[in-house]
């Protein structure tokens, strides 16, 4: 069945499945109208989790980057703009087969709270064969929708987004993949693609800011601006990817496969409202794995070894940043403040390498009186090794004026260094399936221990089917399961990031030095040393019935998370050695709830001279957390010591754990895909009807907070406040036209149109320059795609 995908998922692991599988949810700001010219991949949550405690896996190992993985829509001097959970984007032409584990998963998976995407590459057929493709689309087969009250400009991007709009751009992807037989028993595929993007954006103009230093007294001699002319410059996007698998059956009984893949991601970007502001992300994935496959006379044996390496890296043009604040008075206005401010974010690199080490031993079902057993045993070793780097001191300087004249200048130093740290994960896992009369019983458990938080986890695992009839037609499952979640490397790496940032209240640089005491350290942390594992808790039941060609699944999940990672604002001393202090805690809790029904036909419809395909799919979803989903630990009130308990949500107080969803929260969403195929012509027509039901979502008031009476604590405290906005239903169709005839001897040719009816179709909210702006998925969009095969 020729699946539809969009463009910025093409080519992730499993995305084909995910974007109708009903468990899953993509973020409401994934797809927006405003970026489409990003080729990153989008958020997505399997039953309430977080986006990074999703478990993406290639050949049975996880390719999870687990660097800083909480938020990459921002760019900021101490974090990575290039940094994402999905370490590898893997042409899904490569692919074979995908397995997404939603619920009931089994003991033999770990490292998730969400759900696990186990996604097989392709082996070497026994034939050889070659593929060319090349697809296409930009702004101007595109229609963006905004918001009539938002005047768009790319040149509006602020300095953490610094392409939040965009107006023009222009997409591409090319590559090809093969396979051929090198000797009767061994054979390889390889894969090649490139995707790229070009955003044209307004560099509006600007002025260059120079500090001349007193060497004397430590203030500033001179401050020099000097206008930038503006202009349209191309920021770009380019993602590389190359994959190559040998295959060798050895018997029979024996397969050995040798695979190396590669990942890139580069982003060449600036901020346009800053001089001298130029600079590179770069996200760089290598993986080697070697896996072997035997089969002895009573079990089926698996074990593999692989060696993984991860690296972002930002290049910055220049390593400083020089600030002029101009304050003024003006008569019957008050006083104002103009920002002139040049320079870059800084240099940045971090890097993991894990190597991996898992077996697995499936037994042959025995018969034992009336019953047939059969176990699964395995065990897996991950030693991942971590470092952050920076590899020279940088620089902000802030100089506040008045009417021109500067003041002083307040120097802010990140110090060269490397920090690493070391995560090592061992696990153990069984497995007994029962099969009794017309019940399968399937039980287990995971052990898993980790030296980050030297705390030993048990995974119990249960799930039980009920054949009612005895044919298989109509079966009865539930399920009871616990799932550990994955520990992120950057609770390890937060030294490194806050830990070597001072301040002074003089001018400082590497050329003009201060006296040690003239450094103060302005930021801590805390907590690091107590974090636990956070977990998630599920109970599920679901019914199947099969009627002639057509099944029809019922199932209802429910999950309670506890432990997730947060942070947050609190305060130590008194006076002048006040501090603020960030601090980690397992202060996460969240509980899911989702009806979900699944109705496709195991036989294709005959009629119209065409087999027809039919999927269809309904799911209620609700989520609640304390915690902002689409922030997870990376949460924090900056400067701020809050109650972090409640929330001022629409004019009420309530518990924090019963706020609305701030992403992911669709509560009812309904999913139809037709698939024809007139295999006598070469055609195939796929079309995919997609509807959201109406929804409120909780919304930030731009960091605004409310104060209230805590009566326990006989003491008025701070507390988040937020806004509720409410959407209107959308929906959507989505249409993709393929043709490829034989008498083209390979060649073929396909037209993609998404949101035909052009629909505008409002699905986030976010705040500009104070004001409350809503998002709106792409407007009807075309894209073009030649395939050559042979």
């Amino acid at each position: 069945v020729l699946g539809l995908l969009s463009d910025i998922n093409q080519y992730i692991i499993g995305m084909g499945n995910l974007q109708t599988n009903p468990a899953v949810q993509f973020s409401n700001s994934s797809d927006s109208s405003l970026q489409m010219g990003e080729i990153k991949p989008a958020n997505i949550s399997i039953h309430g989790s977080v986006a990074y405690q999703n478990n993406y896996m290639l050949d049975g190992i996880s390719t999870n980057s687990d660097l800083d993985p909480a938020e990459q829509t921002s760019v900021t001097t101490t974090r990575l703009g290039a940094s994402d959970e999905q370490g590898f984007y893997v042409d899904s032409r490569l692919i074979d087969s995908v397995t997404v584990y939603d619920h009931n998963i089994p003991v033999e998976f770990g490292g998730f709270t969400g759900g696990v995407v186990d996604a097989q590459t392709r082996s070497w057929s026994g034939e050889n064969h070659i593929s060319i493709f090349g697809r296409m689309t930009g702004s101007n087969w595109s229609h963006i929708i905004t918001d009539p009250n938002l005047n768009v400009s790319s040149s509006d991007g602020d300095i953490s987004h610094p392409a939040q709009f965009q107006n023009e751009f222009r997409k591409k992807t090319y590559g090809f993949n093969a396979e051929w037989g090198l000797t009767e028993n061994l054979g390889v595929v390889v894969g090649y693609s490139r995707r790229e993007s070009k955003i044209p954006t307004v560099q509006i103009p600007t002025t260059r800011v120079t500090l001349i230093p007193d060497n004397e007294w430590g203030g500033l001699q001179e401050v020099i601006t000097e206008t930038v002319p503006g202009g349209t410059q191309t920021q770009e996007r380019t993602s590389d990817n190359f994959f190559a698998k040998a295959t060798l059956y050895v018997s029979p009984e024996t397969e050995a496969n040798l695979s190396f893949a590669y990942s890139g991601y580069t982003s060449k970007a600036f901020l346009s409202t800053v001089a001298d502001s130029d600079y590179e992300d770069q996200h760089d994935g290598y993986n080697l794995t070697a896996s072997f496959k035997h089969a002895f006379d009573n079990a089926q044996w698996e074990g593999s070894l692989a060696y993984t390496y991860m690296k972002d890296k930002r290049d910055s043009a220049v390593d400083y940043w020089s600030q002029l604040d101009d304050y003024s008075y003006e008569p019957g206005i008050g006083q104002t403040l103009s920002t002139s401010a040049s320079g870059g974010l800084g240099d940045l690199t971090s890097d993991q390498s894990i190597i991996t080490a898992k077996t697995k031993l499936d037994f042959n079902p025995i018969q034992y009186m009336d019953a047939t057993h059969q176990f699964t045993v395995g065990a897996e070793l991950n030693l991942t090794h971590a470092s952050y780097k920076r590899d020279k001191n940088y620089y902000r300087w802030m100089a506040p004026s008045m009417s021109g004249y500067v003041q002083n200048v307040y120097t802010t130093r990140w110090m060269a260094g490397k920090y690493t740290a070391d995560y090592n994960q061992g696990a153990l896992f069984g497995q007994h399936t029962l099969q009794y009369k017309d019940w399968t019983i399937r039980t287990g458990v995971r052990g898993e221990y980790d030296d980050f938080t030297e705390d030993f986890n048990m995974a119990p695992r249960f799930t039980a089917a009920w054949d009612l009839l005895g044919d298989g037609d109509s079966v009865l499952t539930f399920g009871a399961n616990r799932y550990y979640g994955r520990n992120i490397l950057t609770y390890a790496l937060y030294k490194a990031q806050n830990g070597g940032m001072q301040n002074a209240y003089w001018y400082g640089s590497d050329e003009v030095p201060l006296e040690d005491e003239d450094w103060f350290d302005s930021n801590d942390f805390d907590g690091l040393q107590d974090l636990k594992t956070p977990y998630d808790d599920e109970f599920s039941v679901a019914f199947s019935q099969k009627v002639a060609d057509w099944v029809g699944t019922l199932a209802y999940v429910h999950r309670n998370g506890h432990d997730g990672v947060r942070s947050r604002g609190i305060t130590e001393g008194a006076g002048s050695d006040t501090r603020f202090i960030r601090q980690f805690y397992n202060g996460g809790e969240s509980k899911h709830d989702s009806v979900i029904f699944t109705l496709s036909n195991v036989q294709p419809l005959k009629f119209a001279s065409a087999n027809h395909y039919v999927k269809f799919s309904a799911a209620w979803q609700q989520t609640k957390s304390n915690t902002a989903i689409d922030e997870g630990y990376s949460e924090l009130e900056s400067g701020r010591t809050i109650n972090m308990n409640k929330v001022w949500y629409d004019g009420d107080v309530m518990d924090a754990e019963d706020l609305d969803a701030t992403d992911f929260n669709i509560p009812v969403r309904l999913d139809l895909e037709l698939t024809s195929e007139w295999d006598q012509w070469g055609l195939t027509w796929y079309n995919y009807f997609h509807f959201n039901a109406k929804r409120s979502q909780a919304i930030r008031d731009d960091g605004e907070y409310a104060s209230w009476y805590d009566p326990e604590a006989d003491e008025t405290t701070q507390i988040r406040k937020y806004s509720k906005v409410r959407f209107a239903s959308t929906w959507s169709w989505d249409t993709k036209l393929l043709y490829k005839p034989d008498w083209a001897r390979g060649v073929g040719i396909s037209l993609e149109v998404y949101n035909v009816l052009n629909n505008e179709n409002a699905t986030d909210v976010f705040v500009y320059k104070g004001q409350q702006y809503k998002s709106y998925d792409p407007g009807r969009q075309f894209w073009l795609q030649v395939t050559y095969d042979y």
